[in-house]
């Protein structure tokens, strides 16, 4: 039997910040039935950051607010795009994102094809025992 692979709901995916370009890894991990997406951070798991669905109504006038969100490491939304998209090949391309600050952003979705790197993460300056005095 020969499996067809889901091309609407990528492996990898890369955003475009202001700042510099972010590779995003598909997580086994699902929230509200969708993949959880995770870019490298530290080797003890922590840091980097976090794409994934969030559902929500807004508190003002009970309209659905769910929508995909880019949060930090500890958990705050850091940008927001409201769609009820079933993954992020669902909305590759340029989409203006609601930052927490009220304001908006321009931040470009792309598939990734393969990754170039690979899923992990770095160490902390000081925490090798060369980096230390005895």
């Amino acid at each position: 039997m020969v499996e067809v692979q889901d091309f609407s709901i990528p492996d990898l995916v890369t955003v475009e910040f202001r700042w510099g370009t972010e590779t995003f890894f598909r997580t086994e991990d699902r929230t509200h039935g969708r993949y959880i997406y995770r870019s490298r951070g530290t080797l003890d798991g922590k840091g980097g950051l976090r794409l994934q669905y969030q559902m929500s109504k807004s508190e003002i006038d009970e309209r659905d607010d769910s929508g995909w969100e880019i949060c930090g490491s500890q958990g705050k939304c850091l940008y927001r795009l409201q769609t009820d998209a079933a993954s992020p090949g669902d909305f590759l391309g340029s989409q203006t994102w609601a930052r927490g600050d009220r304001s908006s952003i321009t931040l470009v979705v792309m598939q990734k094809a393969r990754a170039d790197i690979e899923p992990g993460g770095w160490i902390e300056g000081g925490l090798l025992a060369f980096d230390r005095r005895w």
